[in-house]
């Protein structure tokens, strides 16, 4: 989860909840945003793997040689669709709302995923509708990518219930310090200290929780939440409540 810094260029410019900004790793005089790995001085090193070195050189085709080629539009399991399913899960594809696709540069390969965790990304939300939900995403990605490859979060979860692509899946994620690698980070839209989560939102995200468990194999000792793994309030305590509680019923197994 990350807070909105006031007068900031995207509003979802962010720092997160409950840490010691001074142990972020946020390089100076750049937007706040998460760490992209645990290496490097500023969380992230440009990794020159054969098998970044191929995907920088296709997106270089791709773009004709220029040097937008070191961003991607969409990700290895979208395939630039504006919707595609995880499991019986609809997912609006980036197509739909993202302006720009990750910077590959600053990007690492996801590796075998065999954990997901829960966020909140902080900020009220009142009212929503699938345009206002498609630019909050937009606003997170700038933020985010002014300083990293891209928006932090693999999927997140409007008011409505919708489930939005975010950072493909193919990508490290940039959501739990020293924990991202092999790590699906799932953000439900709100600020769940001061507002519960929607009912569709009760809905949407455990039903996305299941369909990632199958499809990676993931068991419920390998869900989190944000503050179970590092300290912070995210994501928050009313969904923190809703987490503990669906574990213990078993609706997630």
């Amino acid at each position: 989860m990350y807070e909105p810094v006031p007068g900031s260029k995207h509003q979802y410019t962010s720092v997160p909840q409950g840490a010691d900004v001074s142990d972020q790793m946020i390089p100076p005089n750049t937007a706040h945003a998460p760490e992209e790995s645990i290496s490097g001085k500023w969380g992230w090193t440009p990794e020159k793997s054969k098998w970044r070195q191929q995907q920088l050189a296709k997106q270089r085709a791709k773009a004709g040689g220029s040097s937008y080629g070191t961003s991607v539009s969409s990700s290895a399991t979208s395939r630039g669709a504006k919707t595609y399913y995880v499991g019986h899960v609809k997912v609006i594809g980036r197509k739909s709302w993202a302006r720009k696709g990750p910077n590959l540069a600053r990007a690492n390969k996801m590796g075998r995923i065999n954990k997901i965790t829960v966020h909140h990304d902080g900020i009220l939300m009142p009212k929503c509708s699938y345009s206002i939900a498609a630019k909050r995403m937009e606003s997170i990605r700038g933020g985010h990518a002014s300083s990293w490859a891209d928006i932090g979060y693999h999927y997140c979860i409007d008011r409505d219930g919708r489930v939005w692509e975010g950072r493909p899946i193919d990508l490290q994620g940039a959501h739990v310090k020293k924990h991202n690698p092999n790590n699906v980070g799932v953000m439900v839209m709100g600020h769940f200290n001061k507002q519960s989560p929607s009912k569709q939102q009760l809905r949407a995200l455990p039903q996305l929780l299941k369909a990632l468990q199958g499809k990676y194999r993931i068991s419920k000792k390998g869900v989190f939440t944000h503050q179970e793994l590092m300290p912070t309030a995210c994501p928050g305590k009313y969904l923190q409540r809703y987490m503990v509680g669906i574990r213990k019923n078993g609706m997630i197994v």
